[in-house]
Order: structure tokens, then C-alpha cells, then sequence
């Protein structure tokens, strides 16, 4: 018997060993249904199973809003986000700005009428975009390949 209580709705959702690893209980998160994609509800996980052997990969998030006010439905296939880490003031380029040859990273730079290497250092990472923490500044213009 599974008992439930229909005023509060928690999504589950099933992860890879390397990304349990990264979740802690009350981490920021934020759902949207696959066929919604705007209407997005903030949550924060409220379960991360015991690193055992048991083979249990189930994180649970809970909705900071109720059910009905979501618009969300049982069973309902969702897209869970969940922030691991937030930093403001940041500098950020698409992946295909940052090259690498023979170990070290840089990115092009147009001044003027001059393109030049920049060597950076790379911070968070992401699949659209790369924080750079340090080699440029706020208004450079980083020429793509």
C-alpha cells in the first residue's frame, strides 16, 4: 500500500551515481513539465537516499507551490533543474569560444583590428555555456571559431 497525501506533491527522480553524489537535502530546483516548458515551479530537494548498496538512486523534490496551483498532473513527465551552484557578476561564453592546444586554454580576442589568444581559466561548466574566472573582462570580444 503507498498512502499519499495529495496536498503536497514531491517528483522523483531517478539519477546516475556520479550525480547523487552531487545532491544535498534543500538545494535550490526548479520543475517544468516537458510539453509546459514556461511554466516553471521552484522546489528544493527534500530526499537524497543513503549512498548504500542498495542500489536506490531516487531523488525527491518538493514543490514550494500546491498541486493545483502548479497546473501539474500525476505522472506527469517533468524536466528537473537543480542548482549546485550559483555565483553572480560572472563572466560566461558559449563552449565553442574556449580552445585548447597543447594543454592550454584560451579564447580569441578582437581588439581593434588585432584578434589575439587570451589564456583563461574556466569556473562552472554547463553544456551552452563556460564561466570564466579569470584572462578576460566585461566588454571584450570573444571571436568564435
Amino acid at each position: 500500500m503507498v498512502l499519499a497525501d495529495l496536498d503536497d506533491l514531491d517528483v522523483s527522480a531517478d539519477l546516475r551515481r556520479d550525480q547523487l553524489d552531487e545532491m544535498t537535502v534543500g538545494m535550490a530546483a526548479m520543475v517544468a513539465p516537458l510539453d509546459q516548458p514556461g511554466n516553471t515551479v521552484d522546489g528544493a530537494v527534500s530526499y537524497v537516499p543513503f549512498r548504500s548498496q542498495t542500489g536506490d538512486m531516487t531523488v525527491r523534490v518538493a514543490l514550494e507551490r500546491q498541486p493545483a496551483d502548479t497546473g501539474f498532473e500525476l505522472r506527469q513527465r517533468v524536466q528537473v533543474t537543480v542548482v549546485l551552484q550559483q555565483k553572480e557578476d560572472v563572466l560566461w561564453v558559449p563552449p565553442q569560444a574556449v580552445r585548447t592546444f597543447e594543454g592550454r586554454r584560451f579564447v580569441v580576442v578582437q581588439d581593434g583590428d588585432v584578434q589575439q589568444r587570451v589564456d583563461v581559466k574556466l569556473g562552472l561548466q554547463n553544456s551552452d555555456q563556460i564561466e570564466i574566472t579569470e584572462g578576460l573582462t566585461a566588454g571584450q570580444i570573444v571571436v568564435g571559431p
